[in-house]
């Protein structure tokens, strides 16, 4: 049944799918290693100095493996230099993207957004998982379509209200390429229009194009926690998985097209819903092969779990959301 929904909820947001596909793509490279850097996304605490930035770097379209027709980005990563798991706060997050000729950026943010600018990611309260030494996607609302006649890509994030609410070590891998920058601002000021060149120190990042991706976002409650296995894209196996319930637990999980942040709490207790529900079905994990459909390209579903309980505070608890894009290979 739920490989129908799968199908039947792409076809319901369906895209064009793009005529070139190159899969994940790493700028500079993909080596776990190089400087490590707080900006854009800030200190393990809330700090005056980190907590409001904003940051722009470019992919050229060398990068990109010369593209010569529109290709889809579906998410974009990055490499955390720390160990273990992070999660990462923001209370207020934007992140365009656009296009340039120019080989380099000017201190003027918006004079590097020439053209095709859209904005992928805009959310409040967000925080987002991150593995130390692994490709943590950010996990965008939607897709980017570049064209290649327009020149490099630009991404361009704000962000405010900065903090790691688990994890202790800050920094995310850089390599050797250009960014701009600005830190230290107050947030009612809004996102400031001209920062600081910087030569050799932007964050090494991946971009998905066409190719599939998971991240967890916002967070769960009474210790309830889902995760990924496998891999979504075309033709493969991927599974989500929660834990963290008492072994009394009624639980299910619920799938959608549409994710809420912030989240909404329902029950009064702290435990919220992230995702706009489309399926419900009883169990803590589930698996599912990823239909052979090419409209499947960069398609968005949230997923969540949801457990029962005297034991919780309400009767209810909830996870952390997941984002499932099904794709190409990585």
């Amino acid at each position: 049944m739920f490989k129908q929904t799968l199908l039947a909820a792409s076809a319901a947001a369906l895209l064009a799918v793009p005529a070139f596909a190159q899969n994940t793509v790493y700028v500079p490279d993909n080596a776990v290693s190089g400087g490590c850097n707080v900006i854009p996304f800030g200190l393990s605490t809330l700090s005056t100095t980190w907590a409001n930035q904003h940051y722009q770097t470019m992919a050229t379209l060398a990068d990109l493996g010369n593209p010569t027709a529109p290709i889809e980005v579906c998410n974009i990563g990055f490499l955390h230099c720390g160990t273990g798991d992070f999660i990462t706060h923001h209370d207020t997050i934007v992140v365009q993207m656009g296009q340039t000729t120019a080989t380099g950026l000017s201190s003027t943010f918006a004079a590097n957004l020439v053209s095709n600018v859209q904005v992928v990611l805009k959310c409040s309260d967000f925080q987002w998982k991150s593995t130390g030494g692994v490709w943590s996607r950010l996990g965008l609302d939607s897709n980017y379509k570049l064209d290649p006649k327009l020149g490099n890509l630009v991404v361009d994030i704000c962000v405010t209200g900065n903090k790691q609410v688990l994890g202790t070590t800050s920094g995310f891998y850089t390599g050797a390429r250009q960014r701009l920058y600005n830190f230290g601002w107050t947030a009612s000021t809004g996102c400031p229009t001209t920062g600081t060149i910087g030569s050799s120190a932007a964050l090494k990042w991946c971009i998905d194009i066409g190719a599939w991706s998971t991240s967890e976002h916002g967070l769960g409650c009474q210790g309830l926690d889902l995760s990924f296995a496998g891999s979504a894209d075309l033709g493969n196996t991927i599974a989500w998985t929660a834990s963290g319930q008492p072994t009394t637990a009624a639980c299910g999980w619920i799938l959608g097209l549409r994710c809420f942040n912030p989240g909404i709490d329902l029950w009064g207790n702290g435990c919220r819903v992230y995702c706009d529900p489309l399926v419900f079905a009883s169990g803590t994990a589930f698996k599912v092969q990823v239909p052979q459909d090419r409209n499947l390209i960069c398609q968005r579903f949230c997923l969540q779990f949801f457990c029962r309980d005297s034991s919780y505070k309400g009767g209810i608890a909830t996870s952390d959301r997941g984002l499932l894009i099904t794709g190409l290979p990585q």
